[in-house]
């Protein structure tokens, strides 16, 4: 599940999966697990994601 190449856009954010989070063109500050963790959520959106595959894909660094 490696998706730091993905860049996601809704509403005013940018998603630069496992780099950065941006509204209206500022980094938003978001802890390096946190943005992991938002990044596998928004790249994984139309599946069912266990538990134990977020906790596994955080703790490997994305």
């Amino acid at each position: 599940m490696k998706h730091q190449d993905l860049v996601f856009q809704f509403l005013d954010y940018r998603l630069h999966c496992n780099e950065m989070l941006m509204k209206n063109g500022e980094i938003i500050a978001v802890l390096p697990k946190e943005l992991i963790a938002l990044s596998c959520l928004v790249a994984n959106s139309k599946k069912i994601i266990k538990k134990d595959d977020i906790v596994d894909y955080v703790w490997q660094g994305g």
